[in-house]
Formats: C-alpha cells, sequence, structure tokens
C-alpha cells in the first residue's frame, strides 16, 4: 500500500460546456490535440455524441481536458480556463461561440502517472498483500468492460480466498 502512495500523480481538470448551437458539423468521438500544435487542452470529447441524453435537443456538450503539463491549469480563474478553451475551440472548429453552461471539476494531484514506476507497482509491487484489492483504468483496463472483467475476478479471487463472509 505504501508503494501505491508514493507513486507520482498528475492534476487533471475537466471543463463541459454545453452551447445552444446548430453548428454540429463535427461528428465522431472526439479529438486529441499533439503537443507541436501548441493548443491549451490536451483534447476535447463531443458527449452529444457518445453518450445519451448527455445534452438537451439543439444543444452541444463537450468536455475539454487538461493537466497542469502544459500549463498550470489548476491556478487559473475559472473564467481565464474558459478563455482558453474558446481560444482552441475556435481554432478546431473556426466557430466563436458562448457557452450556455458550463461544469469544472478538478482533480489535484490524483490520477496517477502512467511510468515504469506504476507499472514495475502493479506488475510485482502488490504480491502478497492481504485484503487489498485494486481496478480502475489506471491498471492499463481502459474501457468499462475491461473494469467489469477485473471486478468479477477480484470478486472471485475473495470468493475463493475465504475472504468473503455471508
Amino acid at each position: 500500500y505504501k508503494k501505491i502512495k508514493e507513486l507520482k500523480s498528475v492534476s487533471l481538470t475537466s471543463v463541459t460546456l454545453h452551447f445552444e448551437s446548430d453548428n454540429d458539423n463535427w461528428q465522431g468521438f472526439g479529438c486529441l490535440f499533439p503537443r507541436e500544435e501548441n493548443f491549451h487542452s490536451l483534447g476535447v470529447l463531443f458527449n452529444h455524441h457518445i453518450f445519451e441524453n448527455r445534452a438537451e435537443k439543439g444543444m452541444l456538450s463537450e468536455t475539454w481536458i487538461f493537466n497542469d503539463e502544459r500549463k498550470s491549469i489548476s491556478q487559473l480563474e475559472e473564467n481565464d480556463l474558459i478563455s482558453l478553451i474558446l481560444e482552441d475551440r475556435k481554432r478546431l472548429r473556426s466557430i466563436d461561440e458562448t457557452p450556455s453552461r458550463q461544469f469544472v471539476h478538478q482533480w489535484n494531484k490524483r490520477i496517477p502517472l502512467y511510468n515504469n514506476e506504476l507499472e514495475e507497482v502493479l506488475d510485482h509491487g502488490l504480491r502478497g498483500e492481504k485484503n487489498l484489492f485494486i481496478f480502475g483504468n489506471y491498471l492499463g483496463s481502459l474501457g468499462l468492460s475491461k473494469i467489469l472483467v477485473a471486478a468479477k475476478k477480484i470478486s472471485q479471487q475473495v470468493i475463493e480466498e475465504g475472504q468473503w463472509k455471508k
């Protein structure tokens, strides 16, 4: 458990913006921005195309993702952060619109950094730990279906080892 706590973590900020717009000429999941393109954000998800009922009819919902690697995002005021997004959005879509709603979520130093140390701890550092069962995207199981498979495997392990009491 101590090894997990010592792993390097990064900050992540997501900003979901809703737009009252008929400019929905971009179909798809979203996109990531390569570092050399010098966007402020790491990427954007087009929620209204990915998730049913994520946006009201006639509205666009976009989630923009940041970390502190490119800019000190966690130190910015919300209005400054929205301005950066609107710069990126205008560059990406050539659209200059104002959001009707915005939701900012910040996780300061909470997301495990995917690096060799994390892989080493996950591969070898947790063997022999009693009553410690973890799973999630940071274990390399990206996507809900893989997380559910991992949860089933862990629950079977708990039952087999007799740690489950009715």
